[in-house]
């Protein structure tokens, strides 16, 4: 079953070698029914689209297809268990969490952004 994915990404793994391929993981947050309801995913990047998840950052806005899959693991009184998985089969970034300038780096606006994100906290919101 393919599915389309628009979410916010929480995190990604380091890129582990299984087998011969690489595989990346990355959770992303999806929020459906006008927010009424969310949750985290974590989708499967295989090869190529572990390369594409490499230059994913935390709080990027992407649009994922994946395939629906997953196994079954039978214990040893009997009982099944079934894991579910989402295979990415591409990966779009609609939006950036920091801006890039032209040589790749992030601009100077957005390292300012970050480290006043940093440094604002309830113990530093004094009124004085």
């Amino acid at each position: 079953m393919k599915i389309e994915i628009t979410a916010d990404v929480v995190r990604t793994t380091e890129p582990r070698i299984v087998g011969k391929s690489a595989k990346k993981l990355v959770g992303l947050h999806v929020s459906y029914m006008d927010g009424d309801y969310e949750q985290i995913m974590q989708l499967d990047c295989w090869q190529m689209m572990a390369d594409k998840a490499e230059t994913l950052a935390q709080g990027d806005t992407v649009r994922c297809n994946c395939y629906l899959g997953g196994n079954e693991f039978k214990r040893e009184d009997g009982s099944l268990l079934v894991f579910n998985k989402l295979r990415c089969v591409s990966i779009d970034i609609i939006s950036r969490a920091v801006d890039l300038n032209a040589s790749g780096e992030v601009s100077l606006k957005s390292q300012i952004v970050t480290k006043a994100k940093q440094q604002n906290t309830e113990a530093d919101d004094l009124p004085f």
